[in-house]
């Protein structure tokens, strides 16, 4: 990881940064030559890929956050060129330094805490460090970074100004809603205090289920800007440890990580809206695998509205109904009025591919290309299908599907998901 001696946090400072990026790209913009748009808004951007990476890395908060969640659905409506420069966010490891994050930690956690100066995970909103208390136990002391709330507002105008400014957007495409889910979820994700509350909830939800596991919480030693946990010790779902389990424990550990998302979405009202793998460890114990569980910063409530439009959603998907489908769609607001049959006809060929694990027979998700043909779907829609802009918590939702599916994915599993599907979506009191 590369460490940051100082984090941009002054408004004006983040505000510099951002407008000597829109500078640069759209004086390229404008020199440049190309006849379409898209394609010159593509082309400077990408000139200047390295300097938004290293920017937005350093900067952290909402405008990293942003970018990163821009790439996640960028290969949508973004140009490749566009979409590339916020997907290297993903990976960014840029750190602050100790003695910078330090005054985010209540200086009376200095007397009972050892914390170690290097953290083992950065992110977005803040970092993770090692502590220990008095009696050696082990910790993971999540420390936000300082100031960062003051700049979200001036941060989503100015990535809103850049990518309009060089026309790296569809006409078609309304940011605004996006921007501002994603400002609703970087105010959610930056409440310590509301992240303890979801994490006791979910510790309540799976009590007694020993599928999961949620470290415990120590109270002493959260705060507005610092939560603690029991540190846990597993291996990454990505790992060569897990790849080398044994097919049936591969199964058995993909089936219970879906029906986790099952039970979210239908059964606790709340959902991990950020199911990245490495919110994700495993670990064995008393002769058995086990999820732990380990970030609820992203948590959304599930209306009986939008749960009863996921259920519906879903069962047409598995069932093959597709005249229920094209009722929740409109429900929904997907699609304008007066869709021509043939972009009904893309609509349902993407819903189809949905449907294709759940068909009542083992489904090979290690071999599947289920997320490169739905990509492949996606842009063919939104290139061709006159698509409404959904509901913003929609946007945010329908993402915990491509991780999990992701996640299944990387398990290499072979299972029929079917009956476990259908059990949670037969019944609207379910």
């Amino acid at each position: 990881m590369k460490k940051i001696k100082d984090l941009k946090s002054n408004v004006l400072k983040r505000n510099f940064s951002l407008a000597k990026m829109a500078y640069k790209v759209g004086r390229d913009y404008i020199s440049e030559k190309k006849d379409d748009v898209l394609e010159k808004g593509a082309s400077a951007l990408s000139k200047h890929s390295e300097l938004i990476y290293s920017e937005l890395a350093m900067m952290k908060g909402s405008a990293l956050k942003a970018g990163q969640m821009l790439s996640v659905y960028g290969d949508y409506f973004l140009p490749k060129e566009v979409n590339d420069v916020f997907k290297k966010l993903q990976t960014q490891t840029h750190y602050l330094d100790f003695e910078n994050i330090s005054q985010n930690i209540p200086n009376h956690f200095f007397d009972q805490l050892k914390i170690e100066h290097g953290p083992f995970a950065a992110a977005s909103i803040g970092q993770v460090h090692v502590a220990y208390t008095k009696d050696q136990e082990k910790m993971a002391l999540k420390i936000q970074y300082p100031n960062i709330k003051k700049a979200i507002n001036s941060d989503m105008l100015a990535l809103k100004l850049l990518l309009k400014g060089i026309k790296a957007l569809p006409k078609k495409f309304d940011l605004d809603p996006f921007l501002d889910e994603v400002k609703k979820m970087m105010i959610h994700e930056m409440d310590y205090q509301k992240e303890k509350q979801s994490h006791d909830f979910f510790i309540q939800c799976l009590e007694g289920d020993e599928r999961y596991y949620i470290p415990k919480v120590y109270d002493d030693f959260c705060s507005d800007t610092t939560m603690a946990t029991e540190f846990i010790d597993g291996v990454k779902v990505d790992s060569d440890v897990v790849a080398s389990l044994a097919q049936d424990v591969r199964n058995e550990l993909a089936t219970s990580f879906f029906e986790l998302y099952l039970r979210e979405f239908f059964e606790f009202k709340k959902v991990q809206s950020d199911p990245h793998y490495g919110n994700y460890l495993l670990r064995h114990i008393q002769g058995r695998w086990q999820w732990v569980l380990l970030d609820f910063g992203s948590v959304k409530d599930v209306s009986d509205s939008i749960g009863e439009c996921y259920q519906d959603m879903m069962r047409a998907c598995i069932v093959g109904d597709r005249e229920l489908y094209f009722e929740v769609v409109e429900r929904m607001n997907y699609f304008r009025a007066g869709m021509s049959d043939k972009d009904k006809d893309l609509l349902w060929d993407n819903a189809r591919l949905l449907g294709d694990p759940f068909k009542g027979e083992i489904y090979d998700w290690g071999a599947t290309r289920l997320a490169d043909d739905l990509l492949k779907n996606g842009m063919q829609m939104f290139g061709k299908v006159d698509i409404a802009s959904p509901p913003q918590d929609i946007v945010f939702l329908d993402r915990k599907i491509g991780g999990v599916f992701m996640i299944l994915k990387i398990l290499g599993a072979k299972i029929d998901l079917r009956n476990l599907a259908l059990r949670y979506l037969e019944s609207k009191n379910s």
